[in-house]
């Protein structure tokens, strides 16, 4: 039986492998990406940089890295005011990011994703310049809100600096250079697609 797409060979690692044990970078061919890298030892990688995915240097993470802090600040931001529980409220400015069907969060209030009751997330129903209506009543002082879901940027990563990764274990990403600590044990293998 024959395959009719490549898509699943080449997303995981058909394209090749690279070991690496030393403290050395490891960069794949022309044309392919890391798209996987499983741990033989224990290791902590000083350098996970990502295939660059957008058109800013930082927004454009899209995986875990080292780099920056991939998926922490959506696909926009924006200064919201109104005291009263209400579906209507006003933007501190315009913003032309912000679409309807956005996901809507707040990091320092629980404004929209209402976690405690377990309600469905607030979406953006209506923008007009600095109008803004959501899909349930939300109440908001003077808070700044995190805008996501249409451009495949999300909230809430942090940058992985530092992080240990345990023998055995796979993640899955798309990196131009992966740097392991020394390790002699194993070290990590890298595997190659498109």
């Amino acid at each position: 039986m024959g395959q009719n797409s490549t898509e699943v060979a080449y997303g995981f690692g058909q394209m090749g492998s690279i070991h690496c044990q030393t403290a050395n970078s490891v960069y794949p061919p022309k044309g392919l990406v890391i798209v996987a890298i499983q741990f033989i030892a224990e290791n902590t990688p000083t350098v996970l940089r990502p295939e660059a995915q957008g058109a800013g240097a930082v927004d454009g993470f899209q995986c875990v890295n080292t780099e920056a802090a991939g998926h922490n600040n959506g696909d926009a931001q924006q200064g919201v005011s109104n005291a009263s529980a209400s579906i209507s409220h006003t933007l501190s400015g315009a913003n032309a990011a912000i679409k309807v069907g956005m996901q809507v969060y707040s990091n320092t209030e629980d404004l929209c994703e209402n976690k405690s009751t377990g309600l469905p997330p607030c979406l953006v129903t209506s923008v007009d310049g600095t109008a803004i209506t959501f899909n349930r009543p939300v109440t908001a002082s003077s808070t700044t809100l995190t805008f996501s879901g249409l451009n495949g940027t999300g909230d809430g990563g942090e940058d992985a600096t530092g992080i240990t990764y345990p023998a055995g274990l796979t993640i899955y990403g798309r990196w131009t250079e992966v740097k392991p600590s020394a390790d002699a044990d194993g070290g990590v293998i890298c595997y190659l697609g498109k």
